[in-house]
């Protein structure tokens, strides 16, 4: 079976204001950042051999998926809310 290695590191903030107007309405405004970096490696971690039909050898250190992923995010937001 492979082994699998992996690290993750994220990093958010949610802010917001909220304004009450003078005619009972409101309005909240706000901001949501993140920031997200992952590594993933997948190897075999001893060698092994199959046997039979389409048999194969995989050596120790062979790898089958290495990653690395960065995510960066800027979501603003508006929200008035008033009686009709």
């Amino acid at each position: 079976m492979p082994a699998i290695e992996s690290e993750l590191f994220t990093l958010g903030l949610l802010a917001l204001a909220n304004y009450q107007h003078s005619d009972y309405s409101e309005t909240t405004m706000g901001i949501d950042l993140e920031y997200t970096q992952g590594d993933q490696l997948t190897f075999q971690p001893i060698d092994f051999s199959t046997n039979g039909w389409n048999a194969d050898t995989f050596i120790a250190g062979e790898k089958f998926y290495d990653d690395t992923t960065t995510y960066t995010t800027v979501s603003p937001y508006v929200q008035h809310n008033q009686l009709l």
